[in-house]
């Protein structure tokens, strides 16, 4: 399983909405041969991490399907202890690895979490770059992505899309 790690981070991360894709975040990075890192459910849910290999840095963020999403008021509440324009780098032990977990995501006025359990899980600790945020639990792995601040025209593109599926 992937660890992450955190590092000082200037590069802000942007959503891109592109057609057939729900979400898509990327970090503009120099270029530099990439490596794999995906969380499925041997289904129709998919999300995949596009890491440098050399780096270790995050360059995408990919969910270009999932079968498991709700469309809800935001009624949780936070206990965020966020540092700004931090990013994360990532150790795998292989080019591509495979991570089999549920996938859910829920959709909200302006924020979408996307959670890699079906189990309720606890966030020891979140991780936060420009609006994306990242909650780790105590062994440093990756239990959920929030991303915060979506306009109407975002939020209205990734539920079109996961409506296409």
């Amino acid at each position: 399983m992937a660890n992450f790690k955190y590092y000082s981070e200037t590069v802000k991360p942007v959503l891109v909405l592109e057609e057939y894709i729900p979400i898509q975040i990327e970090w503009k990075r120099k270029k530099e041969v990439v490596q794999y890192l995906e969380y499925d459910d041997g289904h129709k849910s998919l999300l995949e991490i596009v890491i440098g290999a050399e780096s270790r840095k995050i360059h995408k963020i990919i969910m270009p399907l999932c079968d498991n999403y709700v469309d809800k008021e935001l009624i949780e509440s936070y206990n965020i202890e966020a540092l700004d324009n931090i990013g994360l780098y990532i150790i795998t032990n292989s080019d591509k690895e495979q991570v089999k977990c549920d996938i859910n995501l829920y959709i909200y006025e302006n924020e979408i979490n996307i959670v890699l359990s079906s189990e309720p899980c606890e966030v020891y600790k979140y991780i936060e770059n420009g609006r994306i945020r990242f909650g780790m639990d105590k062994f440093d792995c990756l239990i959920k992505i929030d991303i915060m601040d979506l306009s109407s025209k975002e939020k209205k593109h990734i539920i079109q899309e996961l409506e296409l599926q």
